[in-house]
């Protein structure tokens, strides 16, 4: 999905948000932050390697109190506003930090060059948050030896919350990756703060369509037999991997074979889309690292 091999590091403003509901202030940076190289390549795996994985893709949903996606196309219109937006970042995330559950932590903006995105590149403005401090020990040598103290400090290798937003699509919502390592307040980051939902894309599509070919596996084709219901969803991801796109009629024809099969799947196909609530396409491409969930 990404690949941030030549990516570059162009600018971090880097900020400290408290909890409002505990009445924790917030700290802003008045100037970007300065890394030496060492900093960097830590920093950019630090943030950038939870995304490694990502197959969801999501966009920001138009909403009267959503202001994410009107600063993130200013950033990246502008890439030097990002010190002075960053700021609006912080009071747009510290408004949603009011309930009692929510960890204060520092909040990372990025903006990034040259980050590969399916097959382009783009320019990328990533929102991070580090909000877990681990112990750690610090070995000194000291005037009797070696000493020996304790610290606390933020895990270089477990990024709490983040988003890559990237800069195409702009008229749609841009295209988001997340990342949220804690489940207890998804909606808070996910939801309250970046306001976001699924794209309806390719990934999407085919992550659905898999899922409605295991519900009719065990619901219409063969309910009491688990052998039979394996071998359809193999015969159906194969369809998928040989062909490399979904086409209703010809996926009919090639895995379903009989009228009677069809029509029960079509009828399924409409009440599984309107169950969930999830529009299926009649045809797209498959996203391969779906058919691997």
């Amino acid at each position: 999905m990404i690949d941030h091999s030549q990516v570059q590091l162009t600018s971090i403003a880097i900020h400290r948000v408290g909890n409002r509901h505990h009445g924790e202030a917030c700290v802003s940076s008045t100037q970007l932050a300065q890394l030496d190289s060492e900093q960097e390549a830590l920093l950019l795996n630090f943030l950038l390697k939870p995304f490694g994985k990502c197959t969801e893709v999501y966009r920001f949903v138009e909403m009267a109190n959503n202001e994410m996606p009107a600063i993130a196309k200013d950033i990246l219109d502008s890439p030097e506003t990002l010190l002075e937006r960053s700021s609006e970042i912080l009071d747009h995330l510290y408004a949603q930090s009011d309930h009692p559950h929510i960890k204060a932590g520092e909040l990372m903006v990025v903006h990034f060059k040259t980050m590969g995105f399916e097959d382009a590149v783009v320019e990328a403005l990533g929102i991070f948050k580090a909000e877990t401090l681990s112990p750690y020990f610090k070995f000194e040598e000291g005037e009797s030896g070696m000493d020996l103290t304790e610290d606390f400090g933020v895990n270089a290798n477990k990024l709490d919350k983040g988003c890559l937003i990237m800069n195409t699509d702009h008229d749609t919502g841009f295209r988001v990756l997340t990342v949220d390592a804690n489940n207890y307040d998804a909606a808070y980051w996910k939801l309250n703060f970046l306001g976001l939902e699924q794209a309806n894309d390719h990934h999407f599509q085919t992550r659905r369509h898999v899922e409605l070919v295991k519900e009719f596996s065990k619901e219409v084709y063969a309910p009491n037999n688990r052998t039979e219901q394996i071998a359809f969803v193999n015969e159906a991801v194969q369809y998928m991997q040989d062909n490399g796109s979904w086409e209703d009629d010809d996926f009919g024809v090639t895995v379903l074979r009989n009228d009677d099969l069809r029509s029960a799947f079509n009828d399924y196909r409409e009440q599984f889309g309107e169950r969930t609530g999830v529009p299926l396409e009649n045809s797209f491409d498959i996203s391969m690292p779906e058919l691997d969930h």
